[in-house]
């Protein structure tokens, strides 16, 4: 089954050929660790077909014991198989696999792709089928290999959290540059931000490694704060004048002119001014660059230490390009709810056919 996934992401989502063996070293661990292969599971599946469902068992009513047959010796197997080895196990496999190669596919990806049928799970019954059918007689229930829906977000990253820490794996930090590719490609963006983006990364981020490198134990942490956080209701980050001559700089690439460029950054000094704020060169360049972030919007909670670099590389992009165009503003909106929209469509017809 993670063979058949596997696949599916180096064929149709082109991810490199290590992601293929890190999943595979991170199963053989999950698996050890899982406890199927020790003494102690053969005999916990038998004790289940003695004593049937592993709770306290049924009363009647003068409050004494009801006697109960065991369970079939293939639906105790199934269950503990179940319990020690989800099917969900497979997505987050591939997920801290993708990570641990710095690859630009994200826990989100997976879900959607599975919700969609591209990336096979929920019809891993018909691409394990064959598989079982060569066995001659089924050794395990059909249902063990049929998830009755696509998991939530966060059950997987819980998943990927428990992985992560039982195998000691060291995460390393997240690929910005193939991730400012990807979202620059994704959001129909000129090229040539790629650089501007990199550098408007590297100074957002810089004096927080902590965000740049999530330990295994904060995996799970790891889209609520993609989610929750945004640029615009922090303080200006460390080097905020070099953030502010980078941002700047990309005015540059604002018209076919380069003069134009230049205008609109005169411009925007201007406007500055214009609102009351001094620009004078006696109040510093420091200060007016925090100024010009304020612009992005005030802070309405408290501040948080951990910016997620996902998130910082998806802002860098776009306060690249809104600086360059205002105007973008508005198809970016247009562009979000229509994408929102869509998504909420797909879940609500993916709920009813489930």
């Amino acid at each position: 089954m993670l063979q058949a996934q596997l696949s599916v992401l180096r064929s149709k989502y082109a991810v490199g050929a290590a992601v293929t063996s890190a999943a595979r070293c991170i199963w053989l661990g999950y698996v050890a660790d899982s406890g199927v292969l020790s003494a102690d599971f053969p005999r916990a599946v038998e004790a289940l077909t003695h004593s049937g469902e592993p709770d306290p068992p049924p009363a009647n009513v003068l409050g004494q014991a009801v006697p109960r047959q065991g369970m079939p010796l293939l639906k105790a197997l199934g269950l503990s198989l179940h319990k020690a080895l989800p099917l969900t196990s497979l997505l987050a496999m591939c997920f801290l696999a993708c990570w641990h190669c710095r690859e630009t596919v994200m826990p989100t990806d997976l879900l959607r792709w599975a919700a969609s049928g591209e990336l096979c799970y929920l019809n891993m019954a018909e691409v394990v089928r064959p598989v079982r059918e060569a066995a001659g007689e089924p050794v395990l229930p059909e249902s063990i290999v049929k998830p009755q829906g696509v998991p939530g977000l966060h059950a997987v990253m819980a998943d990927a959290a428990h992985q992560a820490k039982a195998l000691g794996l060291t995460l390393p930090g997240i690929n910005a540059v193939a991730l400012l590719r990807r979202f620059i490609m994704e959001l129909s963006m000129p090229q040539a931000l790629l650089p501007v983006a990199a550098d408007l990364f590297r100074v957002h981020v810089a004096g927080m490694p902590q965000a740049a490198r999530l330990g295994p134990a904060r995996v799970k942490n790891y889209m609520r704060t993609l989610q929750g956080t945004s640029l615009a209701g922090h303080q200006p980050p460390d080097g905020l004048s070099d953030f502010q001559r980078t941002l700047l700089a990309t005015a540059g690439l604002a018209g076919d002119e380069p003069a134009e460029g230049v205008a609109f950054e005169n411009d925007a000094r201007t406007d500055l001014g214009a609102h009351g704020h001094s620009t004078v060169a006696s109040e510093g360049q420091d200060d007016a660059g925090a100024r010009l972030y304020r612009l992005l919007g005030p802070p309405h909670h408290p501040v948080s230490k951990h910016v997620h670099p996902d998130y910082a590389a998806l802002l860098t992009v776009g306060a690249a390009y809104l600086w360059i165009r205002p105007e973008y503003v508005h198809a970016l909106v247009c562009n979000l709810e229509m994408t929102m929209a869509d998504a909420e469509l797909e879940a609500g017809m993916h709920s009813d056919t489930h």
